[in-house]
């Protein structure tokens, strides 16, 4: 069995440092910091991109595995 831990990152990003792509029923809002991509996930039942810009920053998350 390999060994694999993974590490769960949050992050604030300004909302204009920010991509927004539409998939399925969410909005995912996506930025790259630090060559680590961030991401947030919005039901686009309850959120739209413009909602979400005026929140000024979001609360993003990364997780990624290390060997």
């Amino acid at each position: 069995m390999a060994s694999k831990t993974e590490k769960h990152t949050v992050a604030y990003r300004n909302v204009k440092k920010c991509e927004f792509h539409n998939i399925g029923s969410h909005i995912v809002a996506t930025s790259i910091i630090g060559g680590t991509t961030f991401c947030a996930f919005f039901d686009s039942g309850l959120h739209t991109e413009e909602s979400i810009r005026r929140r000024g920053s979001i609360k993003l998350h990364s997780i990624y595995s290390k060997k």
